[in-house]
């Protein structure tokens, strides 16, 4: 597990920051929802107060070695060279992600990635950080936000945990479940992002605590599926690995974290906001 600090300036009046959990981009496939990818990259390239978490799945990268290979060639992009998978990949990746890099504050691992370099003997994950300059955050990390008010000694933590998430579920609640073990695992965070499933949902978690004045106070937790870009259904007679298992449609997109560092308060997208942004 990663742990990482990340200090975050800001003025009086102007305390808002929006962070996406950005993931499950899934390129190298036709099933790859290319146009929806790039409208999000440009409205998370347009926002002054953006921040992106790489949430892992940035590629296909499935050779013959995998067993969800299909060897037609029509489910694949022109630009993918199949004696070349995985660099073509890379390239594709870090080009996509560069009007969005300077906004990055790491990229987690997903489980192609993974699968890819324990059958095939290549750490794409890492080439890609490498590539982009950017932090490779592993499989789960947690964030320490410090928000920190120009010209004051006023300053506010924020505590964000992050993973790609592993999960056979294909149904709403079990979704969710494996969003809320992921919230016991790691406990001591305000918000969570969790990707894989393909779905974009948001849960709380009410607690009671207790402050140093004896006091009883409510605090929330929030959890978060983060969304795809891979469409388990399009027109096409050969079907995608998650058409020949029946799985749901995906939900397409990447949701928006709204922070207020003044107030420490976090407000997930709404699925009505999801879908108008989307």
């Amino acid at each position: 597990m990663i742990v990482k600090k990340v200090v975050i300036p800001y003025t009086e009046g102007k305390p808002f920051f929006h962070i996406y959990p950005l993931g499950d981009l899934h390129k190298g496939t036709n099933f790859h929802a290319e146009d929806k990818l790039q409208t999000k990259i440009a409205q998370i390239h347009d926002d002054p107060v953006g921040r992106v978490i790489g949430m892992g799945d940035y590629g296909e990268f499935i050779t013959q070695a995998d067993k969800r290979h299909d060897p037609n060639g029509e489910l694949y992009p022109d630009w993918l060279k199949p004696d070349d998978i995985s660099r073509c990949i890379e390239k594709k990746v870090t080009k996509d992600w560069e009007p969005i890099k300077e906004k990055t504050d790491g990229l987690l691992l997903g489980n192609h990635e993974n699968s890819f370099r324990i059958h095939n003997f290549g750490d794409v994950h890492s080439h890609l950080c490498e590539d982009m300059g950017l932090d490779n955050l592993g499989f789960v990390c947690v964030i320490h936000y410090v928000f920190k008010r120009e010209n004051s000694t006023e300053s506010h933590l924020i505590k964000g945990a992050f993973t790609h998430g592993t999960s056979c579920a294909i149904t709403k609640n079990g979704k969710k479940s494996a969003l809320l073990r992921f919230m016991q695992i790691v406990p001591d965070c305000d918000f969570y992002c969790y990707a894989h499933t393909h779905d974009i949902d948001n849960v709380e978690v009410l607690e009671l605590t207790t402050t140093n004045t004896l006091k009883i106070k409510e605090q929330v937790r929030h959890g978060i599926l983060t969304g795809c870009f891979f469409k388990s259904y399009d027109v096409s007679s050969i079907p995608s690995y998650g058409e020949y298992k029946l799985y749901p449609p995906t939900r397409i997109g990447c949701p928006r974290v709204v922070i207020n560092a003044a107030e420490q308060t976090i407000e997930p997208e709404t699925l009505e906001e999801i879908r108008n942004n989307n």
